[in-house]
């Protein structure tokens, strides 16, 4: 968590203020304009719970589709967005989650590699994790860093209690766009994810999620 909050605090480092604008040419179908996509997720982390109960790690898959609006000041690109999702969960312990559906918003906005590679060297997990599909692109990656809300429809067993109920979440992480070969664009990203509790369960107590999604 304290290596997240860190990585945050370096957009808002006046020293790399030049390292935001990139080159032109936004990597989206229209100089500004809406869209829509598709998105299919990885999930790994833990969850935890107050008490003489525990839980454990969880791992999951999200599929979803998107809709969003693509614009840019200059030369950096931005976009905002909003995912509509199902995902199953697992998790260890004493407790058997789930999660039926959900949404998740996004605002981001286009940074340097350079500014990437401080971030991945502060927390190395979104290194490790982001995704890479080869050889389906035909420009070069534009980097970008959002913050993301998340609503999600939550039910959990933990010893003898049942519970449903909506948890909202808070992330953030760092991502890259690259055109396809036929036109659509490739956004591949990784975040960390922490949620609010749910009774004594806190479902996504530290959970990282790598994504692939393609849009048009």
């Amino acid at each position: 968590m304290t290596r997240f909050l860190t990585a945050l605090c370096l957009l808002t480092t006046p020293a790399l203020a030049t390292d935001l604008p990139i080159a032109p040419g936004i990597p989206y179908p229209y100089p500004s304009g809406i869209y829509l996509g598709v998105a299919a997720s990885g999930i790994s982390g833990a969850a935890s719970a107050s008490g003489p109960l525990t839980a454990g790690p969880i791992a999951g898959a999200r599929f979803g589709v998107d809709i969003g609006w693509a614009g840019r000041v200059n030369d950096t690109f931005w976009f905002v967005e909003n995912t509509t999702y199902v995902q199953p969960i697992d998790a260890g312990g004493n407790l058997s989650l789930g999660t039926s559906m959900g949404f998740q918003q996004r605002v981001a906005v286009g940074v340097s590699q350079r500014l990437i590679n401080q971030i991945v060297n502060l927390v190395p997990e979104f290194g490790s994790m982001t995704p890479a599909v080869p050889g389906v692109m035909v420009s070069s990656p534009h980097p970008y860093v959002f913050g993301s809300l998340w609503e999600d429809n939550v039910e959990y067993h933990l010893g003898d209690t049942h519970r449903r109920g909506w948890v909202v979440s808070y992330g953030g992480g760092i991502g890259a766009l690259s055109r396809m070969t036929n036109g659509w664009i490739l956004d591949t990203s990784v975040e960390y994810k922490r949620s609010n509790t749910l009774d004594t369960v806190r479902p996504y107590r530290d959970a990282y999620i790598a994504t692939i999604r393609v849009k048009w």
